[in-house]
């Protein structure tokens, strides 16, 4: 809000998902950038994400299985993805702000503060389906079902639909080509009681300094 929008060449591509369904990975739906004319040539011009997904897990794993697919051409067995979250922005504060201004920076806090903990309980999710799957497909294979009778049942359709297209997915496509997700830390900053409103913008040298050592301090305790 405080800094002019940002124009970036950014490449429009297409990935395909499964037979008659393709994706844009550009960037996701509901972010999508707006064009406008500068000069004789239009740029997509970018705003900071932070209050749509300030903590963009979601969109960094769909961004790992694209590479995959599309750059390395693989299909399946895509390699795990290792995360350590780190939150700036305490989701608690021990004490009660008492003025406008620690209200505001309160409030700035919470409306950008890390929300992947969902997102992180459903990739684990999909990972436990995909790992079942696989399972119960080599005992049937074991137990002799033929490929041709399994296939039958990993071309059925499923009845959620890919956001981007409408389209049904197949079951096929929910057990290739997902990342297993394995989070390793998750660090939460805690709250400066100096703290100002506007926080985000204080670049001065002692700041800077006084951030990187609190880090370091914060990180080696709460990694114990």
């Amino acid at each position: 809000m405080n800094y002019d929008y940002t124009p970036l060449n950014a490449e429009t591509r297409t990935l395909a998902l499964e037979e008659g369904q393709v994706e844009s990975t550009a960037v996701e739906n509901s972010n999508r950038p707006t064009y406008y004319s500068n000069g004789n040539t239009s740029l997509p011009y970018f705003w900071d994400g932070g209050l749509l997904a300030n903590t963009p897990l979601s969109q960094t794993n769909i961004a790992h299985i694209d590479y995959w697919r599309r750059v390395r051409k693989l299909e399946d067995n895509i390699p795990s993805l290792r995360f350590s979250i780190i939150n700036l922005l305490p989701a608690k504060q021990e004490y009660l702000p008492t003025d406008y201004d620690s209200v505001v920076d309160r409030r700035n806090d919470i409306t950008c503060h890390d929300r992947t903990e969902f997102d992180e309980n459903i990739a684990a999710l999909m990972s436990d389906f995909v790992t079942l799957a696989h399972a119960l497909i080599k005992l049937a294979e074991e137990k002799g079902a033929s490929k041709e009778e399994l296939q039958k049942i990993l071309n059925g359709k499923t009845k959620g639909v890919l956001v981007s297209t409408g389209k049904q997915r197949r079951y096929d496509g929910l057990v290739r080509g997902i990342a297993d997700v394995d989070f390793v830390a998750r660090l939460e900053r805690k709250n400066d009681g100096n703290t100002i409103s506007n926080k985000t913008f204080d670049f001065s040298k002692t700041t800077v300094q006084h951030l990187i050592q609190n880090g370091y301090k914060e990180t080696k305790e709460q990694l114990k």
